[in-house]
C-alpha cells in the first residue's frame, strides 16, 4: 500500500524519469548496436583519425557554447516565466552569433598548426565537418537541458530518439552503400546535427534581439566557468595530441576504438545524470543536503553496474562490438571504462561547487588539477605509451575528485554552502 501511495503521488514525476532514461539508454542501445557495423566498414586509420578530430572537442566547445546554459539553469527556478523566455532567446541567439565568429577563428588557428607541425591526417574536410558538429551540438544541448528544466519528458523523448534514428539512416547510407569510411561517417553526423540545430534554434529564439544585460550577466558568470571547461580538455583530449606524435597509426587507431567503446559507458552515466539534472539543481537551490547526498550516491552506484559487468566479459564484448576486428583493444577499453566511474564522481563534485555560486572557485579548482594531470600525461606517455595514456584518463578525474572534494570540505567548514542565510563571496 506504501508503493502504491509513493507511486500515485509522484505519478507524474515517475513517468518523467522513465522518459529521460529511456530516451538515454536508447542512445546507448543504437551506438552499441552500430559499432559492430562501423567496425565492419572503418579501418584502423579511419578510427585513428575520428578519433584524433574527436579529442579537439573539449578544446573548442567552451568558445561556442561559452558555458551559457550553465547560467540558465542556475536561474531557471529563480525566474518567473517572463524572464525565463527572454533570457532564453538572448542566451541561444549571443550563443550562436559568438559560436560562428569562434568557429571561423578555430579553424584558422588548426589550419596554422598542421601546418607547423606537419599533422598526417588532412585537414579538409574532415576540420569543417568536426568544429560544425560541435557548434551545432551546441545549441540542440541547450534545447535539451531546456526539455528537461521544463520537465518535458515527452518532447526530449520524441527528439532524442528521432536524432538517434537519423543517425543511423546516415550511418547505413554514407558509411555501409556509399563506403565512404571516416569522411562518410564524420559527414553524417555533421548533417544530422544540422537538422537537429535548425530545429533546435528556432523553438527557443522566437526575434532577432538580445538583451545585453543578461548576456552580461551571463558572462560575468560564466567566463570562470569557460576557462575551467577548456582545462578539460587536458583530462581528456590531450592524451590524443600527444600519441599522435608517437607516429603508430595503428595502435592509434586501436586507441581510438577503445576510447569510443568507453565512450558508452561515459554515455550510459551522463544518461543517468541527465535524468536527475533538474532535482540536483532544486536540491542546490533549496539548500537540501540530504536531498542532494541522495540524488548523488544513487547516480553514481547505477553507473558502476555495467562497468563490472564488463570487466567480467571484456573481450567478449569487445568481439561482438568490433565484429571481431579490433579485439585487441581490449586491454585499452577494459582500463578506460574506470574513467567513466572517476570522471562521473569529479563531474558531480565540480558541478556541486557551480551551482553553489562559486564559479571563480571552480577555475581555480580546474586550474590546480590541469598542472597535475599535464605532467602525469607527459610522464605516463613517454614512459609506458598508449597503456599510460589509457590509465592516465582514469587517474585524471581521480585527481581532480580528490581536488574538489577538498575545495568542497573546506566551503562547507567555513559555513559557505548550505547555509540559510549566506550570499556567496568568491
Amino acid at each position: 500500500m506504501q508503493i502504491s501511495r509513493l507511486y500515485i503521488n509522484h505519478k507524474h514525476s515517475i513517468r518523467n524519469l522513465s522518459l529521460y532514461f529511456t530516451a538515454n539508454i536508447i542512445q546507448v542501445v543504437i551506438g552499441l548496436l552500430l559499432n559492430p557495423l562501423l567496425s565492419s566498414h572503418l579501418s584502423a586509420e579511419d578510427f585513428a583519425l575520428i578519433g584524433y578530430y574527436d579529442s579537439f572537442n573539449l578544446f573548442i566547445l567552451p568558445f561556442l557554447s561559452l558555458s551559457l546554459s550553465s547560467y540558465y539553469a542556475k536561474n531557471y527556478f529563480t525566474w518567473d516565466e517572463g524572464k525565463r523566455k527572454e533570457a532564453l532567446n538572448s542566451l541561444v541567439l549571443f550563443q550562436g552569433l559568438i559560436g560562428l565568429v569562434s568557429t571561423t577563428l578555430l579553424l584558422v588557428s588548426l589550419k596554422i598548426y598542421f601546418t607547423v607541425q606537419h599533422i598526417a591526417f588532412d585537414f579538409f574536410p574532415f576540420a569543417l565537418l568536426s568544429f560544425g558538429k560541435v557548434y551545432l551540438q551546441c545549441i540542440f544541448s541547450f534545447y535539451f537541458m531546456q526539455l528537461r528544466l521544463e520537465k518535458k519528458a515527452k518532447a526530449f523523448f520524441n527528439v532524442n530518439v528521432l536524432y538517434n534514428l537519423l543517425n543511423v539512416v546516415f550511418v547505413l547510407l554514407l558509411v555501409v552503400a556509399i563506403k565512404g569510411a571516416a569522411t562518410g561517417r564524420m559527414a553524417g553526423l555533421f548533417i544530422v546535427n544540422l537538422g537537429l540545430g535548425i530545429y533546435a534554434f528556432r523553438k527557443q529564439v522566437g526575434k532577432a534581439t538580445i538583451n545585453f544585460s543578461i548576456t552580461k550577466d551571463a558572462l560575468r558568470f560564466c567566463w570562470p566557468l569557460m576557462l575551467s571547461a577548456l582545462l578539460t580538455y587536458f583530462f581528456s583530449g590531450f592524451d590524443t595530441l600527444l600519441l599522435e606524435r608517437v607516429d603508430d597509426m595503428y595502435s592509434l587507431g586501436l586507441y581510438s576504438v577503445a576510447v569510443k567503446i568507453a565512450s558508452y559507458f561515459l554515455l550510459f552515466s551522463t544518461s543517468i545524470d541527465s535524468t536527475f539534472e533538474p532535482d540536483f539543481y532544486r536540491h542546490i537551490s533549496n539548500n537540501n543536503r540530504k536531498g542532494l547526498l541522495k540524488v548523488i550516491l544513487t547516480t553514481n552506484v547505477l553507473k558502476i553496474a555495467p562497468v563490472l559487468v564488463f570487466l567480467v566479459a571484456a573481450e567478449l564484448v569487445m568481439g561482438i562490438l568490433t565484429n571481431y576486428r579490433y579485439v585487441d583493444a581490449t586491454g585499452f577499453a577494459r582500463i578506460m571504462v574506470f574513467a567513466s566511474i572517476t570522471r562521473s564522481i569529479s563531474f558531480t563534485l565540480s558541478m556541486t561547487i557551480v551551482a553553489c555560486g562559486y564559479s571563480r572557485l571552480s577555475l581555480v579548482e580546474k586550474l590546480s588539477g590541469s598542472v597535475l594531470v599535464v605532467i602525469m600525461y607527459v610522464l605516463l606517455i613517454d614512459r609506458y605509451g598508449f597503456t599510460g595514456a589509457a590509465w592516465g584518463q582514469v587517474l585524471s578525474y581521480a585527481i581532480m575528485s580528490i581536488i574538489s572534494l577538498g575545495f568542497l570540505a573546506w566551503l562547507y567548514w567555513n559555513k559557505k554552502i548550505f547555509q540559510p542565510v549566506h550570499k556567496p563571496s568568491l
